[in-house]
Parts: structure tokens; C-alpha cells; sequence
């Protein structure tokens, strides 16, 4: 017999390899697992140490030094979730061509270029060319933070069950909130004794360092268990047409629609405290350094305590949605709260850190559980490759995520222009009870209904599931063995009219 392909193994290379829930194909070992979880860890304490770098010196540089506009200033920073949300939305596309390391050797490179070129555009005189450039690594550090992120959150997806991606997406979470610590403390140090420059070059040293990492012991996540033809046929895409950038399908149940809004408008409307949060504290409550400093670091201590208690319960709910709406009651609670308080119309330092801590749970609750609501609903409804199944929740979660941060960057300034702070704050805790509320009801609906068809089925076929004496379930073959007198073909004709 030649040795073809099975008809089996071909419909397994069109995309039924995988059953449904099924874990990773590519058998990493513990060493390989523990470098993508150091990778993905640091880059996240990296991304946040940036990020207050360009807050804390970039910004002031732009506009005492080279006296940029407030709106050019959004611009700037408006490009960066931009490009990284565009990128996310093609890695599922790039990711077909190159291997998901060489993706990730590409974005770090460009991320370390980014980083450099911010360390060293203090050297240019012109404000004119000042806005360029800015704007050109903003698409640099765009490009690689999208891809980056979207294929490392695949890589996790793919090396763990998805009962455990939230202590793993939380612990994400945990890095990056050191790295937001940490960041402003270590950024200072740097600039007092070497000038503006250290700092970034102190940055850029350490995401070239961990791109070695990457080049030297990253895994290639190729298949290492398939050893005869119809194996390697099961992992080869036969149809070598592109396929879509996103695979839209996975948006349409009702949880990922709702976790994907939760993100993008969680995302969107922290950017009001982000942009404003010290200006705020500053003219309302006369907050000194120390004091704003503890403010504000309120909400990264409260992820770094409470995040591991609270992903553990989450990987244990089958209903991970109600995290998220919690989350957004916590929202519209944060945002009355926050300066100037509309609950509290003598503001205190005490309710300014309640706020900020707040706003930290919020990031807990509504961020960790989208990636594993989104891999449940994919594993419940399609039968795609695993493989397929995590770049799509991935490279979801980034878009979502960093369209949320676009929209804030350009809708935050122009609400609170048009309607000040308090009343923006006002409406953002307004949308956030609006949406909480809805989103339960309707969940809960969705959930009564299912209990009370599942009541009708039991009732009217208990007979056939249950034993008459014991009650114990029964499957229809065991009751196939059972009863001998029986004409086979005729008892499985009733038992599957049954099923």
C-alpha cells in the first residue's frame, strides 16, 4: 500500500486537527516554557518603564524646550496605540509567512530603535523637525509593541490550558505595574546624573539584552511531535492563501462582544486620569511631591498585592464575565470619586488614593479574564486549530486594548474641553453604570434561559438518561451492551433517534 495521506489527515490539515480545547501541539520543554514567560514578563516591566519616561521627560522636554501644542502633543501620542493596534490587527497574517521568533526578533528591534532615537532627539533643534521625528518613532515603537504583544500573548495561549492564562495574564499585569513603580524612580536617578539621554539608553541596552534572549533561546514553535506523513500533513496549511487579518467569527458571541467593549472603553476612558490625573491633584488638593507620588502609586501597589488572589478565583469561574462586570461598577464608583469628587465635595487625600487603588482593581477585573473568555467561546463554538484560536484571541485583545488608548488619547481632551473635568468625569462613571447594568441583565437572561431548557430536556428524557432504580447517568452505548435480545441495527436506530 502506498503510503497517502488519509482522508482523515487531509481534513485534519484543513483545519479539524484540533479538538476543541485542546492544549499546545509543539511539546515545549519547562526551560522553553520559563524563557517565553521571562520574555514576556520583562517586556512588560520594560513597556511600562518607557512609558513613564516619555511621560516624565519626553513631555516636558516637548513643551518647555521645543514649546509643542497640547495638540500635537495627542497626536504624538495617539500614534503609538494606533500602529500597534493596526499591526495587532495583521499578525495573524504576518504570522503566516514568518515564524512567530523571527516576528518577535522584528519588533524588538524596532522597539530598541524607537528607544534609542527618543534618548537622542533631544539633540535636534528644530521644533518642526522635533514633531517628525516624533512622530516617526511613535510608529517605530508602535509597530514593535503590536506585534510583540500579540505574539506573546499567542505564545502563552498556546503553552498553557486556558484555565490557567489568568495567574498568567496576571502576572503580566504584576510586571507591568513594577515597571510603572519603579519606572519614574529609576528614570530620575538616570537623568540627575548622566541628563536627559540615560535613561532611554538605559532602556534600550535592556531591550537589546532581552532581544539576545530572544535570538538565543526563544522556542521556533514548530510542531516536534509529528513524525509520519499523515502527522506532518495534519500541520500543513494546504491552502497557501493569506487568510483574513482577524477571524471576525470569533467577536460574535454575546461574552466576547461584551469583554472586547469592557476593554475598549476601560482603556479609553483611564486615559482622562492618565492625561489630567496630576494636573487635578495638583490644582485641587495642592498635593505635594510625596504625596502625589503615593497617589499615584496606589493603584500599581494594589495590582501587585491583590492580582494573584484574585486571577486564581477567576481561572476557577466558569462565568468570568461577572468579573468583568464588577469591574466596570467598580469604574463608574472610581470615577465619582475621583478629583474633584462628586460624592465627596471637600476632595481628601484619603479619597484621591481610594480612587487611584480603585482604578487598579478595575484594570485587575476587567483586563485578566478577556483573553480566556474569548479562547472558552472559540473552543465552545469552532473547531480551528489551536494554533488559529490563539493568534486570534491575541491579536484581539491587542487591538481592543490599544484602540481603547487611541480613542482616549483623542476623545479626552476634547471632552474635557467641551465639558470640563468634573462633568466628563461625571459621564464616564455614567456610561460605566449603564454598561455594568445592561450587560447583567442581559447575561443573566441568557443564563435563566439556558437553565430552563436544560430543565425541559431533563424532564422529558430521563427515561433514556437515567437508570430507573439508581438514577445513575447512562450512555447510550453502555446500554447497547446491556441488552442482548435486542436486534443490533435496530437498537442503534432508536438510540440515535433519541440522542
Amino acid at each position: 500500500v502506498l503510503p497517502y495521506p488519509s482522508i482523515k489527515s487531509v481534513m485534519a490539515a484543513l483545519g479539524e486537527a484540533q479538538p476543541k480545547g485542546s492544549t499546545t501541539p509543539f511539546n515545549l520543554s519547562p526551560f522553553e516554557i520559563n524563557v517565553i514567560l521571562l520574555v514576556l514578563y520583562s517586556k512588560a516591566f520594560m513597556d511600562a518603564y518607557i512609558m513613564s519616561q516619555i511621560g516624565l521627560i519626553y513631555e516636558p522636554l516637548a513643551q518647555e524646550h521645543y514649546h509643542i501644542y497640547t495638540y500635537q502633543i495627542g497626536i504624538i501620542f495617539a500614534i503609538f496605540p494606533a500602529c500597534a493596534g493596526i499591526v495587532a490587527y495583521f499578525t495573524p497574517t504576518i504570522l503566516k509567512f514568518i515564524s512567530k521568533k523571527n516576528a518577535l526578533i522584528l519588533s524588538f528591534f524596532f522597539q530598541v530603535l524607537a528607544t534609542y532615537g527618543l534618548g537622542w532627539i533631544h539633540n535636534v533643534p528644530d521644533p518642526g523637525e522635533f514633531f517628525s521625528i516624533s512622530i516617526l518613532l511613535n510608529i517605530w515603537l508602535g509597530f514593535g509593541a503590536g506585534l510583540a504583544h500579540s505574539i506573546l500573548l499567542s505564545a502563552i495561549t498556546v503553552s498553557f490550558p486556558t484555565d490557567e492564562l489568568p495567574t498568567k495574564i496576571g502576572a503580566i499585569e504584576i510586571a507591568h505595574s513594577f515597571g510603572g513603580l519603579f519606572g519614574p524612580i529609576i528614570g530620575a536617578m538616570l537623568e540627575s546624573v548622566g541628563g536627559y539621554a540615560w535613561s532611554f539608553i538605559f532602556a534600550g541596552s535592556l531591550m537589546t539584552a532581552l532581544n539576545l534572549v530572544v535570538i538565543v533561546m526563544f522556542p521556533s514553535f514548530e510542531n516536534k511531535t509529528a513524525e509520519t506523513i499523515d502527522e506532518r500533513l495534519a500541520n500543513i496549511d494546504i491552502d497557501n492563501t493569506p487568510a483574513p487579518a482577524l477571524d471576525l467569527k470569533y467577536f460574535m458571541p454575546l461574552a466576547c462582544m461584551f469583554a472586547m467593549f469592557s476593554l475598549v472603553y476601560t482603556e479609553m476612558i483611564t486615559q482622562l486620569p492618565k492625561m489630567f490625573g496630576a494636573h487635578l491633584l495638583i490644582e485641587n488638593l495642592r498635593a505635594k511631591p510625596l504625596e502625589l507620588g503615593l497617589i499615584i502609586c496606589s493603584r500599581q501597589l494594589v495590582v501587585i498585592l491583590f492580582t494573584t488572589c484574585i486571577a486564581n478565583k477567576m481561572a476557577k469561574s466558569e462565568e468570568k464575565w461577572k468579573y468583568i462586570v464588577f469591574g466596570l461598577l467598580l469604574q463608574a464608583v472610581d470615577f465619582m470619586l475621583y478629583v474633584p469628587s462628586s460624592i465627596f465635595p471637600q476632595s481628601s487625600f484619603v479619597v484621591a488614593t481610594a480612587s487611584h487603588s480603585l482604578n487598579g482593581l478595575v484594570k485587575i477585573f476587567v483586563i485578566i479574564p478577556v483573553i480566556p473568555i474569548i479562547l472558552e467561546e472559540a473552543n465552545k463554538n469552532f473547531d480551528d486549530p489551536l494554533e488559529h484560536r490563539a493568534n486570534t484571541a491575541s491579536s484581539m485583545f491587542v487591538c481592543a486594548f490599544n484602540l481603547g488608548m487611541f480613542a482616549g488619547d483623542l476623545i479626552g481632551g476634547l471632552l474635557v474641553g467641551k465639558l470640563g473635568y468634573e462633568k466628563s468625569f461625571d459621564l464616564a462613571a455614567l456610561i460605566s453604570w449603564f454598561a455594568a447594568l445592561i450587560f447583567a441583565t442581559l447575561f443573566l437572561s441568557q443564563t435563566s434561559l439556558k437553565a430552563s431548557k436544560f430543565k425541559r430536556y431533563w424532564s422529558s428524557n430521563k427515561d433514556m438518561i437515567q437508570e430507573p432504580t439508581t438514577g445513575k447517568p447512562k450512555g447510550a452505548l453502555e446500554k447497547i451492551e446491556e441488552v442482548s435480545e435486542e436486534d443490533e441495527e435496530s437498537l442503534l436506530l432508536r438510540n440515535s433517534s433519541r440522542l
